[in-house]
């Protein structure tokens, strides 16, 4: 049987079919794969299909260029091949060669139409560069001091994800400009991936002086601390983790001692060093029990308030009225608001969540763990309190810990209180329910 296609409008053509047939015939066709990997409580990924991919003009491109895919990464088959690809957020958009299914391009997030077809005609320029990978790494010692080639190869090496921070290096050592350029400053900003090379240094040294600036660095940097992680973890470098301790005070942001010590934290656990990992939960939660909610609420209140002047500064420059500041800025945060109005909360909340992610796949036959865990878990939802989809996704952790502290009846009246919490979201409720048929 052949492939149906599931067209946005006038916009993009996605395939409806198997994984393997949306392979067979981008083989048949010598076609790029585009593969749009998502999940339905993402914000962005609804922006995508509302904005993005039904319009004309990407339709056209896309269509001509590539075979197109859609994958839930939460389910089915689309599992196991977000795990393939390491997706660490939605959406994440994969550029795939049809002859072997390597990553040609891969790129995350929420972007404009102009960005989105940028990305495409980037991929079908890696695609049809010659040169491998090897190629490059090979004349990179020759060629290394030649601005365009070594441009080429940071560019080559961060769509195939690989680590160029040497070449950062090499590239501000050698071709830093005697006065601040625009196309070099663009150049750094939108290819540096880590936090660990020069670059960083270079143009945080630019950006750190008006509140205009430190709210660009603050809408940059942060960006970049999970590659941070990953960069960390590949090198057996926990160091290197230091840097986001550096950026979040460049940004003068009052969370910076809590936010590197999660991602210490993280490192402990991506490293399988459990015993180390359990300590440093167990350190971190106990500073979060003994801070009274009120205070986190008033912490939100502060961080968010900040948050608008930021926002305001940034609108005055673009001659936006005083008036219109909010207006703009709900519509700039959409689904994101809930999280912005209370910044410290939710990622005390998400901390926690993780940490319970890790008790039910690693310590769950531990009963003394399991019972730290419940008290975890209840702090965690009150906390969460303010947040609708949110709340719904950490009660499902919370329930399976009540479930295993042998606590059924808590976990099956947490879930249902997560089924009326997502009412006006039907995708996110019937998960939901399927999770609560655990509990009957």
């Amino acid at each position: 049987m052949g492939l149906l296609t599931v067209a946005f409008g006038q916009g993009i053509s996605f395939e409806n079919g198997t994984w393997q047939q949306v392979v067979d015939k981008a083989k048949k066709e010598n076609k790029l794969i585009f593969l749009d990997i998502y999940a339905v409580w993402c914000g962005p990924c609804k922006q995508m299909d509302k904005n993005i991919f039904p319009n004309a003009e990407v339709g056209n491109f896309y269509n001509q260029h590539f075979i197109s895919y859609k994958l839930d990464g939460e389910k089915g088959e689309g599992i196991g091949i977000a795990k393939k690809y390491g997706v660490k957020a939605y959406p994440t958009n994969l550029y795939l060669n049809p002859k072997d299914l390597s990553v040609v391009s891969r790129e995350m997030g929420y972007v404009d139409v102009a960005t989105f077809i940028g990305r495409g005609e980037q991929a079908l320029k890696e695609f049809k560069d010659p040169r491998s990978w090897s190629d490059y790494v090979k004349d990179y010692k020759t060629r290394s001091g030649n601005k365009e080639f070594l441009e080429d190869y940071i560019r080559k090496g961060n769509k195939l994800d690989k680590n160029v921070d040497h070449a950062i290096d090499l590239y501000i050592s050698q071709f830093t400009p005697a006065q601040p350029d625009g196309e070099f400053i663009g150049f750094l900003s939108q290819n540096i991936k880590t936090l660990n090379n020069k670059g960083v240094d270079y143009i945080v040294d630019l950006y750190s002086y008006t509140n205009e600036q430190i709210a660009m660095l603050d809408e940059w940097l942060p960006g970049l601390y999970d590659n941070t992680l990953d960069n960390a973890v590949a090198t057996k470098d926990p160091k290197k983790l230091e840097r986001i301790l550096w950026a979040s005070k460049k940004t003068r942001n009052p969370q910076a001692q809590n936010i590197y010590n999660r991602f210490v934290t993280a490192y402990y656990a991506k490293t399988n060093d459990m015993g180390n990992y359990w300590k440093a939960v167990e350190n971190e939660m106990n500073v979060y029990l003994q801070t009274d909610i009120r205070e986190y609420r008033q912490q939100d209140s502060a961080a968010f308030q900040a948050l608008i002047e930021d926002y305001g500064v940034q609108l005055k420059n673009y001659g936006v009225p005083e008036s219109q500041f909010m207006s703009y800025i709900d519509e700039t945060l959409k689904d994101k608001k809930e999280e912005a109005e209370h910044q410290t909360s939710y990622m005390t909340a998400a901390f926690i969540n993780e940490a319970l992610d890790n008790v039910i796949e690693k310590g769950s036959k531990n009963q003394q763990l399991l019972k730290k865990a419940a008290g975890w878990a209840d702090f965690m939802l009150e906390l969460a309190q303010p947040f609708t989809y949110q709340w719904a996704q950490f009660a499902a952790n919370a329930a399976e810990i009540y479930a295993l502290n042998n606590d059924k009846a808590k976990a099956r009246a947490t879930m249902e209180q997560a089924v009326l919490k997502t009412e006006n979201n039907k995708d996110i409720q019937n998960i939901i329910k399927e999770e609560l048929k655990k509990y009957q």
